[in-house]
C-alpha cells in the first residue's frame, strides 16, 4: 500500500513537472520572438548579428554553469571532433542569424507562417543527407501547409519583400540541417549531453559573429553610439531568455509526449501570430489570413499524421521484437529437442 501510494505521488510530481516545463517552454518560445521584434521594431537596435552573439554568450555561459552544478561530464573532442563542432556551429550559426535577421525586415506573423514548412525542408534535408525517404501519406500532409504559405505570402502581409521571403526560405532550409544535425550529435554512438553540445557550440559562433558584427554592424554602432540603457536592458533580457527557452525546450522534450509537444507547438503558432497582429499593428487582407488559416490548419494535420507513423512504427518495432524473441526461444528449444536434452528444465 505505501509502495502504490509513493508510486502515485512520484507520478503526480512528474506530471506536474511536464505541466510547468510545458507552461515555460509555451511562453518563452512566444515572449522570444515577440521581444525580439520589440528589440528590432520598437527599441530602435537594428543589429541581428549583435543580438544573436549576446544569445550565444548567455547561453554558453548559462550551459557551462548548469554542466558544472549538474555535475555533468564535458566529453572531450580530438581534432576531428573539433573539426565536426565547427561544422555544426556553422550551421547552428547561420540558422540563427537568418531567424533574426528575418524578423528583423518582415512581420512576425509572415515569419511563423513561412516558418510552418521547416517540416518539408527537413524531409528534403534529411533525404540528401541520410538518404530517409518519407511515406507517401506524410509527404501528401505537407502540401496544404506550403499551399497555405503562398497564399499568405500573396501581396503585402506586414511590408512583404522578396528579401524578407528568401531570407525566411533560406532559414528554413538552415533550420532543416540543424534539425537533422543536432539529432545525429544528441542520439548518434557519440551523442553530447544538450548542454555541454550548447557550450561547446556557443563561443565557435560568437568567434565567427565577431568579423560580421565588425564589418555590418559596427561601423552604424559608432554613428549612433547614443544606445539608450532601456534597449541594452532589453537586449541582455532577449539573452536570458534564449538561454531559458534552450533550458525548457530539453526539459519539455524529456517529460512530455511527443503529441503534446506538437499540438502545443501549434498553439504557440497561433498565439505568436495573433499576439503580433495586434501589438505591431500588422496589416493581413483576406486572402492573407485565409492562407495563414490554412497553413496552421495543415500544419496541425501534418503533426497529427506523423505522430501517428511514429506510433505505428513503434508499435511494429515492439511487435518485430517479440516475434524475434519468440522464434528464438523456439530455436532454442528445437535444439534441445535434437540435442536430446529437456527443454523445460
Amino acid at each position: 500500500m505505501c509502495n502504490r501510494n509513493k508510486m502515485s505521488f512520484e507520478k503526480a510530481e512528474n506530471n506536474n513537472a511536464a505541466v510547468m516545463w510545458l507552461a515555460m517552454w509555451f511562453g518563452l518560445n512566444v515572449g522570444l520572438t515577440i521581444l525580439n521584434k520589440a528589440v528590432f521594431a520598437s527599441f530602435s537596435f537594428p543589429y541581428p548579428i549583435t543580438l544573436s552573439c549576446v544569445h550565444y554568450i548567455v547561453s554558453g555561459l548559462g550551459a557551462h554553469l548548469c554542466l558544472v552544478m549538474g555535475g555533468i561530464k564535458s566529453a572531450k573532442l580530438d581534432w576531428k571532433g573539433y573539426k565536426g563542432m565547427f561544422m555544426f556551429s556553422v550551421i547552428f550559426n547561420t540558422n540563427i542569424l537568418l531567424g533574426n535577421a528575418s524578423i528583423k525586415v518582415v512581420s512576425v506573423a509572415l515569419s511563423q507562417t513561412v516558418r510552418a514548412i521547416i517540416p518539408a525542408t527537413t524531409m528534403l534535408v534529411t533525404y540528401v543527407i541520410l538518404g530517409t525517404v518519407y511515406k507517401e501519406r506524410i509527404r501528401n500532409a505537407v502540401l496544404p501547409v506550403i499551399f497555405g504559405m503562398v497564399l499568405a505570402c500573396y501581396g503585402d502581409v506586414g511590408n512583404f519583400s522578396m528579401l524578407g521571403i528568401s531570407i525566411l526560405m533560406a532559414g528554413c532550409f538552415a533550420s532543416g540541417f540543424k534539425v537533422v544535425v543536432t539529432k545525429v550529435l544528441l542520439s548518434g554512438k557519440d551523442s553530447f549531453h544538450p548542454f555541454d553540445l550548447l557550450s561547446k557550440v556557443t563561443p565557435l559562433c560568437v568567434i565567427q559573429l565577431i568579423p560580421l558584427i565588425y564589418l555590418f554592424e559596427y561601423p552604424s554602432m559608432v554613428i549612433n553610439d547614443d544606445i539608450p540603457s532601456s534597449t541594452i536592458c532589453m537586449v541582455i533580457m532577449s539573452g536570458f531568455m534564449a538561454f531559458f527557452l534552450n533550458v525548457a525546450n530539453f526539459f519539455t522534450n524529456r517529460l512530455v509526449a511527443p503529441l503534446t509537444i506538437t499540438i502545443a507547438g501549434n498553439i504557440k503558432q497561433v498565439t505568436t501570430i495573433m499576439i503580433s497582429i495586434i501589438i505591431f499593428n500588422t496589416s493581413v487582407t483576406a486572402l492573407n489570413g485565409f492562407g495563414i488559416l490554412v497553413t496552421l490548419i495543415g500544419g496541425a494535420y501534418y503533426s497529427h499524421v506523423a505522430y501517428e507513423e511514429r506510433t505505428n512504427n513503434k508499435n511494429k518495432l515492439s511487435l518485430d521484437r517479440a516475434s524475434s524473441k519468440n522464434s528464438a526461444q523456439k530455436e532454442l528449444l528445437l535444439s534441445d529437442v535434437e540435442r536430446g536434452e529437456d527443454g523445460g528444465r
